[in-house]
């Protein structure tokens, strides 16, 4: 941050999307260095709890507890609104998030699914992950959401993105824009691959 000529100093809120352990691994030392506030649901806070207690030195990975976001409570940024879901699935923790933004000028609406990907080999967190698929999918259109960001990059083609964007000229689109209606074919898709994911493990549902 700082050789891009930002300051960590700036940062007052880190919010984690869900308990695994390379979405956490750097908010401590942002917490203890710069005084940034950490945000994760209840759940996480309790799953981070529990690593902490299991083994001597998990405490030095994992932030202290701040504030715990539940469904529907909001974080104001000046004049920016984010809005958090539960949505458990790829674990039991997952926070996501709507929020706007603009582009060039152009008002549009994020999208950030936190817990992309699903559970591998566990039928029930599978079924969490298509039940909040399934909700997460009105939530966001009634948002008007537009833009996909996913907590892994794999999952919405970000590092191709990114350089897209980095040689985007006037004129051209931007690539993180997807629209609505795309959008929510991209949430329907995640869907069916949970289902799929489901039926691969030998469940109908």
């Amino acid at each position: 941050m700082i050789k891009l000529g930002l300051k960590p100093g700036d940062i007052k809120y880190i919010v984690i999307s869900h308990e695994h352990i390379d979405h956490i691994g750097g908010a401590r030392y942002l917490q203890k260095t710069y005084g940034a506030k950490v945000i994760a649901s209840a759940v996480a806070w309790g799953v981070a709890d529990e690593f902490v207690r299991a083994k001597p030195g998990n405490d030095l990975l994992v932030p202290d507890k701040d504030i715990a976001m539940g469904e529907g409570e909001v974080l104001i940024l000046g004049d920016t609104k984010v809005a958090f879901y539960l949505t458990p699935g790829h674990t039991k923790g997952v926070l996501s998030s709507i929020f706007s933004v603009t582009d060039r000028g152009v008002p549009h609406v994020v999208g950030y699914f936190g817990g992309t990907g699903g559970a591998p080999n566990n039928a029930d967190w599978e079924r969490d992950q298509i039940a909040s698929l399934e909700k997460w999918a009105p939530i966001a259109l009634k948002a008007g959401v537009d833009v996909n960001i996913t907590n892994h990059p794999l999952h919405s083609e970000a590092l191709e993105k990114e350089e897209l964007l980095r040689y985007r000229l006037s004129g051209d689109s931007n690539p993180l824009v997807l629209g609505r209606d795309v959008y929510q074919r991209y949430v329907k898709i995640q869907e069916e691959c949970a289902k799929a994911q489901l039926a691969r493990m030998g469940f109908d549902k």
